[in-house]
């Protein structure tokens, strides 16, 4: 079959509009204008599914690298599978815009992995998707949010329990005194301040706490205090470590005063104040050694 060259306008050119069945006996010819085709052109040579191109001597050709199925366009592949299918490096000068996407298909993903990938949950943030689920998230404010926590000091892709860091928390809680006999009324002045640190299981607590100036009382038996934000997993013979400060408060020191766990009322831990150091016969600090506008101070941390 002729080679067909399309150059514009030159002297002693094949006239206008030519049949190019006539020109089939030749061997090369050159057309001026436009060509008109009517039925299929076919080339001698290229490669099926071919984008048909003008090569660098500017002969109308088709190759491999560029390939058009009806349906799916490829760049480095004569068999794509997608709508745009590229093989190899891809050079971009600009922005690429894509959908939003789901969880359970990322706007970002891997070719066999549907349900693995990056997405754009709502607009100002990112998502992050394994097994067709969001499994962590960037928010607006750059906040890195990892709901099943962080694993750290172990072999890349190996998680640990022990190693994970799944919980930290900061917040405020209300202290109550009250009597391990009868509860009474003992009101707290606005100066009181209770502050906890949760970093997984442990639990430090910052406390201030003042009597009011009047206060009902009426608590009988111990001296308790409750309200804690987290109970304790070990209740009986749990001695939390940190300091411990009274002012105003009378009680009889047998062998050094400390701060413990001694059960639960309700659905919370319970700190007594203890005298001495026999298991024996243990004494506490009674709820009567408390009055108005006295302070009790303390700093400990336990486990939860």
């Amino acid at each position: 079959m002729a080679t067909i060259k399309l150059i514009g306008d030159a002297p002693n050119q094949v006239s206008r509009n030519k049949d190019l069945g006539d020109l089939a006996y030749q061997d090369a010819e050159n057309i001026a204008g436009d060509v008109g085709v009517g039925g299929d052109l076919t080339l001698d040579s290229g490669t099926a599914n071919g984008v048909t191109y003008l090569n660098g001597s500017k002969v109308l050709t088709s190759g491999s690298a560029l390939a058009f199925d009806g349906t799916n366009l490829g760049v480095g592949t004569s068999s794509p599978a997608y709508k745009l299918d590229v093989r190899g490096s891809v050079g971009i000068s600009g922005s690429v815009l894509v959908d939003t996407g789901t969880a359970s298909v990322p706007t970002i993903g891997f070719a066999g992995w549907v349900g693995t990938g990056i997405w754009n949950p709502t607009g100002t943030s990112l998502g992050f998707s394994t097994n067709n689920s969001e499994k962590m998230r960037i928010d607006a404010s750059g906040h890195l949010i990892v709901p099943a926590g962080i694993t750290l000091g172990t072999t890349t892709g190996t998680y640990n329990a022990a190693n994970t860091l799944d919980d930290y928390e900061e917040g405020t809680w209300t202290p109550v005194i009250r009597g391990d006999g009868t509860a009474g009324t003992y009101e707290l002045d606005a100066d009181s301040q209770a502050h906890y640190i949760k970093i997984g299981r442990q639990v430090t607590l910052t406390v201030f706490i003042k009597l009011a100036a009047a206060i009902t009382a009426g608590g009988t038996g111990d001296l308790n205090i409750t309200g804690l934000p987290f109970s304790s997993t070990s209740l009986i013979n749990n001695y939390p470590q940190g300091a411990l400060l009274l002012s105003g408060v009378n009680f009889t020191s047998g062998g050094g005063l400390s701060v413990g766990f001694a059960g639960q009322i309700g659905a919370q831990s319970t700190l007594y104040f203890r005298t001495t150091t026999s298991n024996a016969t243990p004494t506490f600090t009674p709820i009567s050694a408390v009055s108005a506008t006295d302070y009790i101070g303390f700093t400990f941390t336990y486990f939860a």
